[in-house]
């Protein structure tokens, strides 16, 4: 027969409850949700802000692409931009215009998403491209010269609909922006 001790009785009975509540108390619904979008790593919880939208079209050699921006003009909307948002729809972005042209830095403060930030000179050109930043890295992320206006779209948009520099970029915030007619619509 074998003898346990006091000690090897306790640890058992705790080994076993631990064992049970692992199996017995599954996360709820609403606790495994929490997990799901908890922030990654280095990144804070907080409130995405909403803004006005407007139309932004992107010509390349491949045509002609659209998409509904978000407008951060303040500059409280610009230091805020895509904060804590878990996803971007393929379809939208933000534009962040600045009028003057300057040498601009952004970063990915508690940034969920990643993002393809394309950097835009005086009529609409796009200077470069800074593909797949990394969420919430504090690493500046820089423009190649001067330019007046930055658009955040989500990753992997600018090589899947062919953008690169040198593309253009029209919006109304570029002093570029008219509605397409027939004989200049390159959608068609």
């Amino acid at each position: 027969m074998m003898r346990t001790s006091k000690t090897d009785t306790i640890f058992g009975a705790m080994l076993a409850a631990l064992c049970l509540t692992s199996f017995a108390h599954p996360l709820s619904a609403q606790d495994r949700v929490a997990a799901d979008n908890a922030p990654p790593p280095g990144c804070e919880v907080g409130r995405p802000q909403a803004l006005d939208r407007s139309p932004l079209r992107i010509v390349t050699e491949t045509g002609a692409h659209e998409f509904q921006v978000e407008n951060a003009r303040t500059g409280d909307q610009q230091r805020i931009g895509y904060m804590f948002r878990p996803e971007i729809p393929k379809d939208e972005g933000m534009l962040f215009a600045y009028g003057d042209p300057q040498k601009l830095a952004m970063w990915m403060r508690n940034t969920y998403a990643s993002l393809d930030i394309l950097f835009i000179q005086r009529g609409g050109r796009i200077a470069n491209i800074a593909a797949d930043a990394i969420p919430c890295s504090l690493d500046a992320i820089v423009s190649r010269g001067r330019v007046v206006a930055v658009l955040e779209l989500a990753a992997g948009e600018a090589v899947r609909r062919g953008i690169r520099p040198g593309d253009i970029v029209y919006h109304e915030a570029l002093g570029n922006w008219a509605a397409p007619t027939a004989e200049h619509d390159d959608t068609q």
